[in-house]
């Protein structure tokens, strides 16, 4: 190869099967693509030979046919566009009795390599202008596949023949077969599908079809709904009304006094109702483009409309379950992390957003139960916890007097609280005593959304970071340690922390109020130091959280506003065990363990006085689905 010398682009070998998806790997989509060509070639008649056991497949029909010409700028050209060169309707043979108003299936090319899905090689046989070109596409070691032109003889009629010698990928049954193909073109009186000789047909799908009949005021009127689950185009769902086994003009979900679905969703795209009335005969339009609006047909189309609505809400009944399963699931890591409460909170709106709202998307209420979710992990009950947390055990016993003034709801937003709370003393739990456990990173964030852990005192959400202070606790130590000032800041990060090697330092306040209840500077000021996992709590350690104290006081912090330290390790030496006073400032030492087992005891008999007033409702589908051994279960049938 020279300098100047193309370069061509080289298809990998599974090119095939990501270019197509699904029409290639699974026979329903891809015996049904080969129909839908048909459909688009104008077809009135498509015969389908499916063998049982060993034998050819054959799709035959006679659409239009397609040239030489034709065939090889169509079946040759990767993601051929439709619309662009034969734009959305349908083009007939001539003399075709075919519906005109059909609209097309095919959009960009890819339906007609579903044969790949039975065999690698097969041919095609298209009858157009008096002309029969026979064709073999088959595998090529460069390319995708190439095409063969075999023969060009001349031929009457017009039509398309595809045949293949298929290996054992079908796994599909004759009866499969008829049920799939009725479910997507039976709405289509002028389109016959024959599988085996078996004509597609009501009688054919006999109990395969839910029916019911409507008593109108002018007679009555058989209808059938059809659930194709692979979905179709908005242009080919909705009601389609027969008159004398023809359709009159195109289906549509506007009926009665409005859209009885949104064609765009999936349950709009899936389902088709097949509405037979001949008696409105002389109702119908000359060129049968619709019904005139005679009272009779309005009468009839409105008590229609009522009765299809009522289906539309018992067949939706039957599948809200599987969607809202399925929404668990796509939201399964999020919902794992509420309590059973929040969890039966969420439950109960997917069941209601359904009820209310039939035809929203699986996506879209599975987006919805996202924001919802994230929303009760981030929703807090304080206000009443900071008043019950203030009670004694004694004093729990007489919950009901503070239900009085709190609402059930209020009760239940509490629980949810300190369902979380317990969760945050867990985690804490698990890498206290972990030397690799980064105070910063790990511990400080985890404790400052804790405070409450080190004791009611500490409930109010007025306790914030106050960086002024831990600049003067930073100055203090940068002199003590004899560093740069800024070698204990993480200015990107958490520039209210102070950092050292073995410990970090958060600084926190809440205001304090005047007699006027105005802010009267600050009400109480709290340092907590946490060491690394494994370091001992020594009178160092004391002393330097005194010197904290000293040193807040200089800054400007009144005598009599009260400054609470604590000093947090795996453990604390016996000689250092006490607390310290100083006037109204106080250090206290403490070993990790101690104070969660604290806050833990603390926050799980409230829990479960206030459970006990207030039952804990359980969804089974999210009890299964959030249960890890259920949901493997659930997740192998």
């Amino acid at each position: 190869m020279t300098m100047d010398s193309p370069l061509f682009p080289q298809f990998g070998r599974n090119f095939m099967r990501h270019h197509a998806g699904s029409i290639i790997r699974d026979p329903r989509y891809a015996i049904t693509e080969l129909v839908a060509n048909a459909w688009d070639a104008g077809a009135t008649v498509v015969q389908v030979a499916w063998p049982e056991a060993r034998g050819d497949i054959v799709v035959s029909d006679n659409g239009s046919g397609m040239t030489e010409q034709e065939f090889l700028s169509r079946w040759n050209v990767l993601n051929y566009n439709r619309l662009e060169t034969q734009g959305n309707t349908v083009e007939f043979p001539p003399g075709s009795s075919g519906n005109k108003h059909r609209r097309a299936f095919g959009r960009n090319g890819i339906g007609r390599h579903a044969v790949f899905c039975f065999a690698a090689t097969y041919t095609v046989v298209t009858t157009k202008n008096g002309v029969r070109t026979t064709a073999l596409v088959q595998p090529d070691e460069e390319q995708p596949f190439k095409i063969q032109i075999l023969s060009k003889e001349p031929s009457d009629g017009h039509g398309t023949i595809i045949q293949c010698v298929p290996g054992d990928c079908s796994g599909l049954r004759e009866t499969e077969v008829v049920k799939l193909l009725g479910s997507k073109f039976i709405y289509e009186p002028t389109f016959q599908i024959h599988v085996n000789d078996t004509p597609v047909s009501f009688e054919t799908l006999n109990g395969d079809v839910p029916t019911f009949t409507v008593q109108t005021p002018h007679g009555m009127v058989e209808v059938y709904r059809f659930d194709a689950e692979g979905g179709r185009t908005s242009d080919q769902s909705g009601v389609a009304w027969w008159v004398n086994d023809r359709l009159v003009g195109k289906r549509s979900w506007d009926i009665g006094d409005g859209a009885l679905l949104d064609a765009r969703t999936g349950i709009g795209k899936r389902l088709v109702y097949v509405v037979k009335a001949n008696f409105l005969v002389d109702d119908v339009k000359a060129d049968w483009s619709g019904f005139a609006a005679s009272t009779r047909y309005l009468e009839v189309e409105n008590c229609v409309a009522d009765e299809l609505r009522r289906d539309i809400h018992q067949f939706l009944t039957l599948t809200r379950r599987d969607r809202k399963r399925g929404v668990i699931a796509r939201n399964r890591d999020t919902l794992k992390k509420l309590p059973p409460l929040a969890q039966a909170h969420v439950a109960r709106f997917i069941e209601d957003v359904q009820r209310e709202s039939p035809t929203i998307s699986e996506r879209d209420l599975a987006n919805v139960v996202t924001v919802l979710a994230n929303l009760e992990l981030a929703n807090t009950g304080y206000s009443l916890i900071e008043r019950l947390s203030t009670l004694s055990p004694e004093d729990l016993d007489s919950l009901d007097e503070i239900l009085a003034e709190w609402s059930v709801g209020d009760a239940k937003l509490v629980l949810n609280e300190l369902g979380r709370r317990l969760r945050l003393i867990e985690k804490l739990q698990n890498i206290i005593d972990d030397p690799r456990a980064d105070e910063l990173h790990d511990l400080q964030p985890l404790f400052e959304r804790g405070l409450w852990i080190f004791g009611p005192q500490f409930e109010s959400l007025s306790f914030t970071s106050n960086r002024s202070l831990t600049t003067v606790v930073r100055r203090l130590l940068a002199k003590r340690h004899n560093v740069d000032e800024t070698r204990l800041m993480t200015p990107r990060r958490r520039p209210d922390f102070v950092v050292l090697p073995t410990s970090s330092v958060g600084v926190y306040t809440a205001d304090g109020f005047g007699r006027d209840h105005e802010v009267d500077e600050i009400g109480h000021v709290m340092v907590v130091e946490l060491k690394r996992g494994g370091f001992a709590i020594t009178d160092d350690e004391v002393n330097q959280a005194q010197a904290y104290a000293r040193e807040l006081r200089r800054a400007g912090v009144p005598g009599d506003t009260p400054i609470t330290c604590y000093v947090l390790g795996s453990n604390v030496n016996a000689d250092s065990q006490d607390e310290v006073t100083m006037g109204a400032a106080r250090v206290i030492p403490r070993a990790y363990r101690v104070v969660l087992q604290q806050a833990h005891q603390r926050t799980f008999n409230l829990q479960k006085k206030l459970a006990a007033l207030v039952p804990i409702e359980v969804d089974e589908d999210m009890r299964e689905l959030l249960d890890d051994n259920l949901f493997d279960q659930a997740s192998r049938l």
